[in-house]
């Protein structure tokens, strides 16, 4: 049984927001889609759960599956499968690389994240979690969509695979190729706009480029 709509209409009434006052800051027009939420008319999406869950900060498996308007203590709540991971605030373009300065501890913050939703991977501390920023990649992970990088030997990336790489300072993501016939990489896009291109770095000029890791799960964003 899910909890969420009961959830949601008691964490909003109890914070003293109003529908619209929610729906405007998950980048709404109307309270239509708040109102059909409480309702359990629908649900939404993965990505819309994540961010209502930060906003009334409660862990996303007690949002949907603890009745937390039945704890005597509200400001507690059972986490059950939930974990603690590092979260990249900064968004990894899906487009042309983005400028970002050299990672630093201020960049990282704590998300909480179901096991449910990592599978083999839940537990796994080398993990990263970060959302995606552009359109290239939206033939499988859509703009908005929150993704789990984690670090990987690149002599066991095979062709295809879904990595994160920055080349002097330039974070993207791409499809992976190590073409050795004609030594270069290719950073190819799997986009439905035919006008992203492929992010080629011949070896010799590959001194600045890094692989920082594979993209092993996608948390799709469809709204």
């Amino acid at each position: 049984m899910s909890y969420f709509a009961k959830n949601l209409k008691y964490l909003r009434t109890q914070r003293g927001m109003e529908q619209i006052d929610l729906a405007q800051m998950l980048g709404r027009k109307s309270s239509s889609s708040v109102s059909e939420w409480e309702t359990g008319k629908y649900t939404p999406k993965a990505g819309v759960l994540m961010d209502i869950a930060t906003i009334f900060s409660v862990p996303l498996s007690s949002l949907m599956d603890s009745d937390l308007s039945a704890s005597e203590d509200t400001n507690t709540v059972v986490i059950g499968t939930t974990r603690s991971y590092s979260y990249l605030t900064s968004s990894i373009s899906a487009g042309i690389p983005d400028n970002i300065d050299s990672l630093k501890k201020d960049d990282f913050e704590t998300i909480e994240v179901p096991d449910i939703l990592l599978g083999k991977y839940a537990g796994d501390s080398s993990i990263i979690i970060t959302n995606v920023n552009g359109e290239s990649m939206n033939r499988c992970i859509p703009h908005g969509s929150f993704i789990g990088i984690k670090p990987v030997d690149i002599g066991k990336l095979k062709t295809n695979d879904i990595v994160v790489f920055s080349d002097s300072g330039s974070f993207s993501i791409k499809r992976y190729t190590n073409d050795k016939e004609n030594e270069r990489v290719i950073f190819r896009p799997d986009s439905f706009n035919s006008s992203f291109v492929d992010y080629v770095v011949p070896y010799e000029t590959a001194e600045n480029l890094k692989i920082w890791g594979k993209v092993v799960v996608s948390i799709v964003n469809y709204d």
